[in-house]
């Protein structure tokens, strides 16, 4: 597919040359002898226009259609020239003349038109929206290995909650048996200290007697050695030193076993 070739447009031309403005007069100027400045109006030969692309929609074009033809030149509308002036009055400097004027670059064919997506359909009858599907059920090997486990929990829960029971069972007898032989052992303690303080009392007697009876044996023992005349015949030849002598140790004796045997 070939592009139509853009016709070339045709360059303006320059515009005429301005006619000088004629010297000021030194005499005052007036309205009569003023004269009129003389403008010359430029004319402007048409110049090609392009209408500018407005952005849109892209139309779908078929697929065996020619590209479009591109606008001639001459159809379209031409440049306006530059309204002129106002006359100036006398006493003003006249207006500066136009610029040129510049023709607008080249004109091209547009390109073709592609489809930017994909083309729906238009909206019409739908077929009614299916409804989601229902739960699904268990199958059967399911449901028995869900019991078997169900039932394995069970005997093992019993099982610990049996266990359970019979540790805390035996815990609370031995708490009872702890505190049966504390108060046992406070019980013993108490006797205990009872059965010392009767030993304590037991071994003072079994020490008294001990003194008693050696203090009475002392007393026992103590004989006199000396010899008693019968045929005294006063009390003097009766009881002699040796005698009254045996008879102090002997009341000594005596003293001590008093004092050791009493209670």
């Amino acid at each position: 597919m070939t592009l139509p070739t853009p016709e070339t447009p045709r360059p303006a031309e320059p515009p005429a040359a301005e006619a000088p403005a004629a010297p000021p007069s030194a005499e005052p100027a007036t309205e009569a002898s003023a004269p009129e400045p003389q403008v010359q109006e430029q004319t402007a030969e048409p110049a090609t226009y392009s209408a500018p692309e407005v952005p849109g929609p892209a139309p779908v074009a078929p697929a065996n259609a020619a590209p479009a033809p591109a606008p001639e030149a001459g159809r379209l509308p031409p440049v306006m020239a530059p309204a002129a002036a106002n006359p100036p009055a006398a006493s003003m400097t006249p207006p500066p003349a136009p610029g040129p004027q510049f023709s607008s670059g080249p004109q091209y064919a547009p390109g073709p038109q592609f489809a930017s997506g994909p083309q729906f359909a238009p909206p019409g009858a739908t077929a009614p929206i299916p409804a989601p599907p229902g739960p699904r059920r268990p199958s059967k090997a399911g449901v028995i290995t869900l019991a078997i486990a169900l039932t394995v929990v069970a005997l093992v829960a019993g099982t610990f909650a049996y266990l359970y029971t019979q540790a805390a069972d035996d815990a609370e007898a031995k708490a009872a048996e702890i505190e049966d032989l504390l108060a046992a052992e406070e019980d013993l303690k108490a006797e205990n200290s009872a059965l010392v303080s009767d030993l304590a009392g037991l071994q003072l007697t079994a020490d008294d007697y001990e003194a008693c009876q050696t203090a009475f044996d002392a007393y026992n023992s103590l004989e006199y050695e000396g010899e008693i005349n019968p045929d005294a015949e006063n009390l003097e030849e009766l009881f002699t030193d040796e005698y009254i002598e045996y008879q102090g140790e002997l009341a000594g004796l005596y003293q001590e076993v008093i004092v050791a045997c009493s209670p």
